[in-house]
């Protein structure tokens, strides 16, 4: 029997597994947005949006031990990866009025009063379906790097399982009984 994966691969195997699902969670929402053709205005494609850039840059924002790192991002898609991390803290996740004149117009407040009731309105980010196409080329390529980083993870340590019908749980910091069966 092989010997069990040391703390440092499993934190790894963790970073990298956890990475691909939240860029298979991103290829999910950018399909929809493909799919679907929403109305600019929809919610859903508003919600849709913000799922998809929340959970791209997910892997990206973590503690050092399990941040991704950015020398995974292939070199033609710097720069749509550094839109896509600006818009997640900048307008999905975040509100950051400063003094850019540009940020300070996507994060206006705009109100109302109907029938008496305030009504205020926050602009939202919106994936136009041309940006929903390359981010999903984007992270479509993304997965392929994750898949590379987990493969020889899975060969070494899990092989016997993929035949094996069941979910595991990973122990990341257990030396002995490491993998736990939970079904």
């Amino acid at each position: 029997m092989k010997s069990p994966p040391t703390t440092e691969e499993k934190y790894e195997f963790w970073k990298h597994s956890f990475a691909r699902q939240s860029f298979v969670d991103t290829q999910i929402f950018t399909e929809q947005i493909i799919l679907h053709k929403y109305p600019y205005e929809s919610p859903i494609l508003k919600a849709l949006t913000i799922s998809a850039l929340t959970c791209y840059a997910r892997p990206f924002k973590h503690r050092p031990k399990t941040k991704l790192s950015e020398d995974v991002i292939p070199g033609q898609f710097r720069s749509l990866h550094n839109g896509l991390i600006i818009l997640r803290d900048k307008v999905a996740a975040h509100r950051d009025l400063g003094n850019d004149e540009e940020w300070a117009k996507i994060n206006r407040l705009d109100f109302h009063f109907k029938d008496g009731i305030l009504d205020a309105n926050t602009k939202s980010v919106i994936m136009p379906e041309a940006k929903a196409e390359e981010v999903n080329r984007y992270v479509t390529e993304l997965i392929k790097v994750m898949d590379s980083k987990i493969d020889p993870f899975v060969h070494t340590h899990l092989e016997y399982l993929t035949q094996r019908p069941g979910i595991f749980a990973l122990k990341l910091t257990e030396e002995t009984d490491w993998l736990v069966e939970i079904s």
